[in-house]
């Protein structure tokens, strides 16, 4: 390998896979939380109208915001969370084929082989 090329290996490729498939879920799973609090809201501020201690609301009124409350909350934390594992994932990858070029293979000088002046 030349200077800073570096070679994706199998175990790195798939610890990448599964980390973003984690990651989907994760933002799947925080999205519908906050969906569902957006939902209790409604229905809680609909009860208090229908008791005449509140306001009138519109689902509309409620919803809108909680989804894009739900988008953000859900995309800041599955963003971090994913770049969080793919750094180290990328980290331990390069640790690794640094540890196997400094190993070299039986019977080969760390420097594979080539002469140092």
């Amino acid at each position: 390998m030349a200077g800073g090329e570096r070679r994706i290996t199998r175990g790195i490729a798939i610890a990448g896979a599964v980390w973003l498939g984690l990651c989907f879920v994760l933002w799947n799973v925080i999205f519908d939380r906050e969906v569902q609090r957006a939902e209790k809201q409604y229905v809680e501020r609909q009860d208090l109208h229908e008791q005449a201690r509140g306001p009138a609301v519109t689902i509309d009124e409620v919803m809108r915001p909680g989804v894009r409350r739900a988008l953000k909350v859900a995309s800041g934390w599955s963003g971090a969370v994913t770049a969080v594992g793919l750094v180290i994932i990328g980290y331990a990858g390069g640790r690794r084929l640094r540890d196997n070029r400094n190993r070299g293979t039986p019977g080969e000088s760390p420097t594979h082989g080539r002469h140092h002046p």
